[in-house]
């Protein structure tokens, strides 16, 4: 019975412990942005971070992604694969991974000292991995977060996260009914 009780009080005061230091970040986090000392987004500025990264992803547009992302952006898709920034943007301008539409709907931003998180449903229209420009794009459905934070050089995406709404049948390419082979791989 010891044990019980040493194990629960080690437990309760673990979390005491981080609820007066979520507390006291809170309130740093709060007293800097009414000193102004935290650059801030508003919801119209997140949104347009959010359709420029969306636009540069279809267009494939390297520049644009490099200008978009922090250097430790992590994208990770709705199958669970995880992408560095290098990666995901080598995949997108070698042709390996092609989205031919990207389009979030409803979209909904939070925002926080020095950034926001856009979340949202959307649908990505893209090629199979190693398909031919010819070949039905596979219709994706998910919910996407994305957390944009004011770095050294500007604002930009340090966290895409998709994850996959269920369909009935499935993932699958446009007009079929048919699930597909694949989705994004390294």
């Amino acid at each position: 019975m010891v044990n019980v009780r040493t194990k629960l009080f080690a437990l309760y005061f673990s979390i005491a412990l981080m609820a007066v230091a979520f507390g006291t970040g809170a309130l740093r986090s709060a007293n800097a942005a009414q000193r102004g000392d935290s650059p801030q987004l508003t919801k119209d500025e997140a949104l347009k971070l959010m359709n420029e990264f969306q636009r540069a992803t279809v267009a494939a547009d390297a520049t644009a992604l490099d200008k978009l992302m922090a250097d430790d952006c992590t994208f990770i898709h709705g199958n669970g694969l995880v992408q560095s920034k290098a990666v995901f943007t080598g995949m997108l301008s070698s042709g390996r991974m092609k989205v031919t539409s990207w389009d979030m709907k409803s979209p909904n931003v939070i925002l926080f000292d020095g950034g926001a998180i856009v979340t949202g449903e959307s649908e990505w229209d893209m090629l199979p991995p190693g398909g031919s420009a010819n070949a039905n794009p596979m219709v994706l459905h998910l919910r996407v977060s994305q957390i944009w934070a004011h770095t050294a050089i500007g604002w930009q995406l340090i966290l895409d996260q998709d994850t996959s709404i269920a369909q009935p049948g499935g993932m699958r390419p446009a007009g079929s009914h048919a699930a597909p082979s694949g989705a994004p791989k390294p």
